[in-house]
């Protein structure tokens, strides 16, 4: 029984390894043959099928995230200097990098905040002259 199982655990890692991404593939390419099939046809019907506008990304979500990523990098340098300097047990060092990584991501919400704000006043400064 277990060289039965050994061998189905081959076979279907192998099958799911590549079937995977030969499935996505598969679902990706009939889903923009079925956009196609919907555009002709809307064309057919004398009707301007919508275009893809992409809009601009969204620059304060992007600094936030940047001021998140800086915060977490931070916390984690935190934790590897405290660990570094004191001898500290697994458990203890796991609510060190918890700890320190919450607090520099709540210092990196204000940071972002005080940014964006700052921001405002100036662009509701300008536009009040």
């Amino acid at each position: 029984m277990g060289n039965f199982l050994e061998g189905i655990a081959g076979i279907l890692a192998i099958t799911l390894s590549l079937g995977t991404p030969l499935f996505a593939i598969f679902l990706a390419l009939y889903g923009l043959k079925t956009k196609h099939k919907e555009n002709m046809e809307l064309i057919r019907q004398g009707i301007i099928p919508p275009s893809k506008n992409r809009s601009a990304p969204n620059l304060y979500r992007s600094l936030r995230n940047g001021f998140l990523c800086i915060g977490i990098g931070l916390g984690i340098i935190v934790d590897i200097i405290v660990n570094f300097v004191y001898d500290v047990s697994t458990i203890d060092s796991l609510l060190i990098l918890g700890g320190s990584v919450l607090l520099l991501l709540g210092i990196a919400y204000v940071a972002f905040y005080l940014a964006v704000r700052k921001k405002q006043d100036l662009d509701n400064d300008l536009d009040n002259d």
